[in-house]
């Protein structure tokens, strides 16, 4: 990983992993990357919020940027996993 301060890096390892710290790590980078900050945008933190693979998450990942798809499969996932 080229910048571990950054979210992008941890972002591109939680989308090739299958364990959860990745996918937190992402959330926790991009929570400290926002303005005033830093200059990361609502669908880069929505994106992160998106690939941690539950509910809770998914909701902020909708509220952040609704327009966003990825939240939206996320959290159809989570409920229909949950509902299974």
């Amino acid at each position: 990983m080229l910048s571990p301060g950054q979210p992008s890096g941890w972002m591109e390892l939680s989308a090739s992993s299958d364990h959860p710290y990745p996918a937190a790590m992402s959330v926790e980078r991009a929570l400290r990357c926002v303005p005033p900050h830093g200059n990361l945008d609502a669908s880069d933190l929505s994106q992160a919020h998106a690939r941690t693979g539950n509910a809770p998450d998914a909701f902020r990942s909708i509220m952040i940027a609704p327009w966003r798809r990825e939240g939206w499969e996320e959290l159809s996932y989570a409920v229909s996993s949950q509902a299974a």
